[in-house]
C-alpha cells in the first residue's frame, strides 16, 4: 500500500467535524464540485481521488486502534480521527468534498502528533543511554579513587588515635572523636556501592581536613607565642648578664656576646657589630630594647646573704674560688670545733660548776647550733654552702651574745 502524504489542518478541524450535519449536503461555505461534464471522459473525478485517500486513512486508523498500542491520549485522538473519517462517507455515495478534505487534514495532525511522540521517545532513550554511560563512567572513576581514599582515611584515623595528635581542649577532643567516628563509618558503609563509598569517604576526609587545619592554626599560634617568649627571655638574660658585668672590663662584657647561646641572637650580634666601648653594654642594649628595663635581671640582693665568692662588679654572678679561701674555711671550721668543745664542757658541768642556769641553757643551744653548722661544713665540698652555713652561725652567735649582755 502506498504512503499518503497529506498537508495542512489542525486539531480544531476535529471540533469542526463534530459540528457538521450527518447528511451529505454541502454547506454554503463549501466549494461547489465541478460539473461532471467538465471532467475528461477517461479521468477520475476529484471526489473519487479524495475518497481513495480517505479510504486508505480509514484503514490505517482502524488498524492502529485495533492494535491497541497507543497511549491514552493518542488513542483518544485516533478515535476522534476515525469519527471524522467515518463521517466523510455519510450521506452520499460519492462523499462530501469538504468532509473528505477535513478527514485528511485531521489525520495529518494525528500523524504529526505520532511523529512528535516517537521523536520524544527516541530522545528519552538517548538520554537514558547517556545517563547510563555517565553512571558507568562514575563507577569506573569511583573504583579508581577508592584505594587512595581508603588509605588516607586509615592513615588519618591512626594519626588521630595514636595519643600524640595534640588535642588541647575538650571541644577539640570531642570534634576529633566525631571525625574518627565518621571516618570509620565511611570505611564500613556501602561495601557494594563504590560511588556511595567515595562520597561518604570524601565527606569524612573533608571533616578531618577541617579539624587538622584548625589544629595547625592553633599550633602555629602557639609556636609564634613561644618564639616571642623565648626572644624576650633571651633579651632579659643577655641584659642580666651584661648588667652583672657592667663594672668589669669591656672584653669581659663582649665575651658574653660571643657565647654559643647568643650566636643567633639579633641583639647580641647588633652589639658586636656596633663595637662601642663608651658605655657599658647593658646600657647599649637597654637603649636598643627599652622593654628589657621592665624586667631588670639582677642577682639576689637579700641583705641576709653574703656572697664571699662574688667577683667585684658582677652582682654575685661571677665567682672566684681560690686555695686561700678554702684554707680560710678550714681554719674557721677548726675554730668552731674548739669553741664547741668548750661550750659542751660548760653545758656538761651545769649548775655544779657554778654557772647560772640561763648560761648553761644558752651553752647547750650554742652547742646544738655548732653541731648543725659543723655537720653542714663537713657534709659538702661546695665552698659556697660551707660559707653560708658559717654566716648563719655567725648571726646566731651575735644574737646570743646580745642576749647575754642584756641579761647582765
Amino acid at each position: 500500500m502506498k504512503r499518503v502524504v497529506l498537508w495542512g489542518g489542525g486539531l480544531a478541524a476535529a471540533i469542526f467535524a463534530a459540528a457538521l450535519p450527518a447528511s451529505g449536503a454541502v454547506t454554503a461555505a463549501a466549494p461547489a464540485s465541478p460539473p461532471a461534464a467538465a471532467a475528461a471522459p477517461d479521468a477520475a473525478s476529484p471526489n473519487e481521488a479524495l475518497m481513495a485517500k480517505v479510504h486508505e486513512v480509514q484503514q490505517m486508523v482502524n488498524r492502529l486502534i485495533h492494535l491497541g498500542s497507543l497511549s491514552g491520549d493518542l488513542m483518544e485522538e485516533a478515535k476522534q480521527v476515525k469519527l471524522v473519517v467515518d463521517r466523510a462517507f455519510d450521506g452520499s455515495v460519492g462523499g462530501n468534498a469538504v468532509r473528505l478534505h477535513l478527514a485528511i487534514r485531521t489525520y495529518e495532525d494525528f500523524r504529526d502528533h505520532l511523529e512528535q511522540r516517537a521523536a520524544a521517545l527516541r530522545g528519552a532513550s538517548a538520554a537514558a543511554a547517556v545517563r547510563q554511560m555517565r553512571a558507568d563512567e562514575v563507577e569506573n572513576k569511583a573504583h579508581a579513587l577508592l584505594p587512595r581514599l581508603e588509605a588516607n582515611a586509615r592513615r588519618i584515623i591512626e594519626h588521630l588515635t595514636d595519643g600524640h595528635s595534640g588535642a588541647a581542649e575538650a571541644s577539640e577532643a570531642e570534634e576529633q572523636r566525631q571525625v574518627v567516628g565518621q571516618l570509620q563509618s565511611a570505611l564500613a558503609a556501602n561495601p557494594g556501592n563504590p560511588a556511595a563509598r567515595v562520597l561518604a569517604l570524601h565527606g569524612a576526609l573533608e571533616a578531618a581536613q577541617g579539624l587538622l587545619a584548625k589544629r595547625s592554626q592553633r599550633l602555629a599560634a602557639e609556636e609564634e607565642r613561644m618564639r616571642t617568649e623565648i626572644t624576650a627571655q633571651r633579651a632579659d638574660e643577655l641584659f642580666r648578664l651584661l648588667k652583672q658585668r657592667r663594672n668589669l672590663p669591656m672584653a669581659t662584657q663582649v665575651a658574653v656576646l660571643r657565647r654559643k647561646e647568643f650566636a643567633n641572637d639579633a641583639n647580641a650580634q647588633a652589639l658586636l657589630r656596633a663595637g662601642r666601648t663608651d658605655k657599658p653594654l647593658y646600657e647599649q642594649l637597654q637603649a636598643m630594647l627599652p622593654t628589657v628595663a621592665a624586667h631588670p635581671a639582677s642577682a639576689d640582693t637579700s641583705a641576709a646573704r653574703k656572697d664571699h665568692l662574688a667577683a667585684a662588679g658582677s652582682e654575685g654572678r661571677v665567682h672566684i674560688v681560690s686555695s686561700r679561701m678554702k684554707n680560710a674555711v678550714q681554719t674557721m671550721a677548726a675554730n668552731l670545733r674548739r669553741a664547741r668543745q668548750e661550750l659542751a664542757a660548760i653545758a656538761a658541768e651545769g649548775s655544779a660548776g657554778g654557772r647560772a642556769a640561763a648560761e648553761v641553757a644558752q651553752a647547750r643551744d650554742i652547742v646544738a647550733g655548732l653541731d648543725h653548722v659543723l655537720s653542714e661544713v663537713g657534709g659538702t665540698s661546695d665552698l659556697q654552702r660551707q660559707l653560708d652555713a658559717m654566716d648563719e652561725m655567725e648571726r646566731k652567735l651575735k644574737t646570743w651574745m646580745a642576749a647575754a649582755v642584756a641579761a647582765r
